[in-house]
């Protein structure tokens, strides 16, 4: 790891698939505007003339975006300071990863939520050559209390092999279900119970082994019986709320017309105290 900027600029050379590495630039802009025209002359000038801070990914908080239709209000942001950020974007080659999967979409990673606007100066570039190995990029909540949205992609080596799926595993969110807790419960008292009741003359045919594998079985079958019917209902859901979601951003006139956190309107007539 080589620091560039103290508090603002690291570069990491992550080991990869193999014997390949990643180079990696995470980047925390200043706020001011005059201050962010120099920072990425700054970072173009100490990445160019040293050849190992070569970086294949670069990500952070940008607090600028390079097009208009990434603020609400839309607007241009400034234009030196843009051209320095495309200017090192063109020496290492590199895309907008979200905006060249969705080039027609409105996203947004961070709300000011005194006046209601937004930006997308939270952003992933990733070089040409591993873009068609990239996929899932994605803006959503944070899982820790935040004004920003989690931005992130699926990165993977051209040259690494296709993975399966893998085992499957009892996802962590149906274990906390107290249902399926109950089920669990029961079917470990009646092996335990079984296990109890195992003489000499049973180990042929009903041997802690058996058993054990039986109460797997069991588990996992209830588990999976669970799943299919929750899970539709929950991919639904989320189904919804994000084609929601979508119409309000790609849709500024309904969407600035109302302030995000203003209460609806009740179609209820006051009660009369007469």
């Amino acid at each position: 790891m080589t620091t560039l900027v103290p508090g603002r600029v690291i570069f990491m050379n992550i080991p990869w698939h193999d014997d390949s590495k990643i180079s990696v630039l995470a980047v925390y802009s200043l706020n001011a505007l005059k201050d962010i025209k120099d920072f990425w002359k700054s970072i173009t000038d100490q990445t160019s003339t040293n050849p190992q801070l070569k970086p294949n990914v670069v990500l952070g908080d940008f607090n600028l975006v390079e097009d208009a239709i990434d603020r609400i209000p839309c607007r241009q942001d400034d234009h030196q300071a843009t051209e320095n950020l495309r200017d090192f974007r063109s020496k290492f080659n590199l895309i907008n990863g979200w905006r060249k999967a969705n080039p027609d979409e409105k996203g947004y990673s961070w709300l000011r939520e005194l006046d209601g606007t937004q930006s997308r100066i939270d952003r992933i570039y990733i070089n040409k050559k591993f873009f068609d190995s990239c996929g899932e990029w994605k803006i959503e909540p944070a899982p820790i209390p935040t004004d920003h949205d989690l931005v992130s992609a699926r990165i993977s080596s051209p040259t690494a092999p296709k993975i399966g799926r893998g085992r499957w595993a009892i996802p962590t969110r149906l274990i906390k279900n107290r249902t399926i807790k109950a089920e669990i419960q029961k079917l470990g008292c009646e092996l335990e119970r079984r296990m109890g009741n195992i003489t000499l003359n049973d180990l042929n045919q009903n041997n802690p082994q058996v058993l054990l594998r039986d109460f797997k079985t069991r588990v996992r079958e209830m588990v999976r019986c669970h799943e299919k019917r929750i899970q539709p209902m929950i991919k639904m859901k989320i189904v919804k709320l994000s084609e929601k979601l979508s119409q309000i951003t790609n849709n500024p006139t309904s969407h600035l017309m109302r302030s995000k956190y203003s209460p609806p309107k009740s179609n209820k007539k006051r009660k009369s105290n007469a």
